[in-house]
């Protein structure tokens, strides 16, 4: 069991309004702080350019220019664990597409 920063994301992959493509990324976190000021900064993306986190930075850019959706959770679990219940609301009837 660990700090665990999960990373939902949902992006168009074509044209059409309806190709969108879901992804799950994980990062460690040392503790719960770290954690929970990671999830923060994700979770308000629009001012992740001042963080002080790279990857939050690169969200930043990569939701202004290709993402629909983006939103974190900070977990003590194992990675492996369920999806989250919003999981479903975030993403919609169908989660996950290849």
């Amino acid at each position: 069991m660990k700090w665990v920063i999960l990373v939902y994301f949902a992006m168009f992959a074509g044209t059409s309004a309806d190709d969108l493509r879901y992804k799950r990324l994980e990062f460690p976190a040392k503790d719960y702080w770290e954690c929970v000021k990671i999830t923060t900064e994700i979770n308000d993306i629009k001012n992740a350019y001042k963080s002080s986190i790279p990857y939050v930075r690169s969200f930043y850019w990569v939701y202004n220019n290709m993402l629909h959706k983006i939103r974190a959770e900070c977990v003590y679990a194992d990675p492996e664990a369920p999806l989250p219940k919003w999981a479903d609301e975030f993403v919609g009837p169908t989660w996950y597409k290849e």
